[in-house]
């Protein structure tokens, strides 16, 4: 059984209101490891076009990074980690179609308890991928508990297995449609050497120096009815594993985060969630996101349109990619309507655009 360490509380995020843009401070927990187990972060870097030297953001000269490039580098970033700490354990990752898999297996629980014991089962029957995962109980809390079996417990280990428990907090909000309550993450690691408001951005208070990584929340919520549908698991599926809970309604600032998952979607998915699927993803109505974010002088649509704008101008610049497989994909099909937006966007077309990009 989990024992209660100090409540780990890193860094500052509420200080600053991050709406457009990701603090570059969040990408140093990722550098640092990605150093350390003698990557090369300066092709990974590269890989994930970013518009300033990695330096620069080490010697902590750039404040923020675009939403979009912070999305490519955690993509690329955590899937180099998880794979290093897994090769020097001799395994393999669990991967994304794992994933999906065991949120197929949990859409048909009737309750959170069985969601909740279907996962730990599906995790202890994926052996060497996955972990041993069991749900224990006393008085009026809950430990789902998460036993990744490493024998190297690291700083890049400890980034993979948080992000493993933030799906998992993810996935159990989602099927009951609200965000669970009192939440708390263990990690089984000494508290990080430096702070980072990196930690905060997952949304989960976390305690360190555990005896097992968990996930804990009060024991009634096991009765909590599921209520999201299979049909519905289909279009959300493609975005369930990416989210960091960067702003929320609660904290004002809901703008950032969404803008993250669509740039991520566009870039990985080569779609647009729709307006509901991502309210879905943040535990509300369509009708109570739209005025959220009306509140902080925002739009769904206008949030679309922004990423939308941000991966074509990224894709015309740094691929070779026909103009109408752009359009597609940034979820404007039909090239005259890429073309309509695109001038909107920009004041030119896009084949303009990318014949000014080259000759720079």
């Amino acid at each position: 059984m989990p024992h209660h360490g100090e409540l780990g509380k890193v860094g500052g995020m509420r200080e600053r209101d991050f709406r457009h843009a990701v603090p570059a401070a969040f990408a140093l927990p990722f550098i640092e490891q990605l150093n350390r187990l003698g990557c090369d972060v300066e092709s990974l870097w590269r890989d994930a076009h970013m518009s300033v030297p990695v330096k620069e953001v080490q010697r902590r000269r750039v404040p923020t990074l675009p939403t979009g490039e912070f999305a490519r580098f955690y993509r690329l970033a955590i899937g180099a980690l998880e794979g290093r700490c897994c090769a020097r354990e001799g395994g393999r990752p669990l991967g994304k179609l794992a994933v999906d898999m065991m949120c197929y297996t949990l859409i048909h629980c009737a309750t959170l308890e069985k969601a909740v014991e279907r996962a730990a089962l599906f995790n202890r029957a994926m052996e060497e991928r996955g972990a041993d995962a069991q749900l224990q109980r006393r008085g009026e809390r809950v430990w789902f508990t998460i036993d990744t079996r490493r024998r190297v417990r690291d700083g890049a280990a400890m980034l993979v297995d948080l992000t493993g428990i933030n799906l998992h907090y993810q996935l159990f909000s989602w099927l009951v449609g609200r965000r669970l309550p009192e939440v708390e993450a263990g990690l089984a690691y000494p508290p990080p050497s430096r702070p980072n408001p990196l930690y905060e951005a997952y949304g989960i208070p976390l305690r360190f120096d555990q005896q097992v990584n968990y996930l804990s929340f009060p024991a009634n919520c096991l009765r909590l009815k599921l209520v999201r549908s299979h049909a519905e698991l289909e279009r959300v599926i493609g975005f369930l594993p990416f989210r960091l809970d960067v702003g929320n309604a609660r904290s004002g600032n809901l703008v950032l985060s969404i803008r993250l998952l669509i740039a991520d979607a566009l870039q990985h998915q080569g779609r647009v969630p729709d307006a509901e699927a991502v309210a879905q993803l943040f535990y509300m109505s369509t009708a109570s996101m739209r005025r959220h974010l009306r509140a902080e002088g925002s739009s769904y649509s206008g949030l679309r349109g922004a990423c939308q704008r941000e991966a074509a101008e990224h894709l015309l610049r740094h691929t070779d990619m026909p103009i109408a497989e752009v359009a597609r994909r940034v979820g404007l099909g039909g090239g005259r309507a890429f073309r309509r937006s695109f001038r909107q966007w920009t004041r030119a077309l896009p084949s303009e655009f990318r014949r000014r990009a080259a000759g720079r």
